[in-house]
């Protein structure tokens, strides 16, 4: 039986702190490495983080041919933007195209707030299109998950 393990290939350090993470799927076979040449259903070989200097951080996924490639099958972003809180919990995910601009989705998202409760657990989340405004949103078409 194969199975694609998420491997991480390396970590930058700048000052003390992470500035990148990489991984990558590679197929295996109980424990051993068959192909460092794999990717998961959506086609993403390996994923990208990167730490910008506003604290937020970009995420990428690459192809094996290492071509960008959207965040989920029929999205129309390739990049996210990932917001986390004093409490370092996500709060914010922005969806952008190639060049790192905002960009809504074919159903107008551009960005989802992720809610949680009391105990900080995930509650739901809230979508917004890229001026701000309540958005339908990701399928199955609900601004509020």
């Amino acid at each position: 039986m194969f199975s694609c393990m998420l491997i991480v290939l390396g970590l930058v350090t700048v000052n003390a702190q992470v500035d990148s993470v990489l991984i990558c799927y590679i197929k295996s076979n109980n424990s051993k490495f068959i192909n460092p040449h794999a990717e998961n259903g959506w086609n993403i070989h390996r994923y990208q983080w990167t730490i910008e200097e506003d604290g937020f951080v970009l995420e990428e996924r690459f192809s094996l041919n290492d071509e960008p490639r959207s965040i989920r099958p029929n999205f129309t972003f390739f990049k996210v933007r990932l917001e986390f809180g004093k409490d370092n919990m996500l709060d914010f995910i922005y969806h952008l195209d190639k060049n790192g601009n905002l960009i809504n989705n074919n159903m107008k998202a551009a960005m989802d707030r992720i809610v949680y409760d009391n105990e900080g657990n995930f509650s739901r989340w809230m979508v917004f299109d890229k001026n701000k405004k309540p958005a339908e949103g990701n399928a199955p078409e609900f601004a509020i998950g």
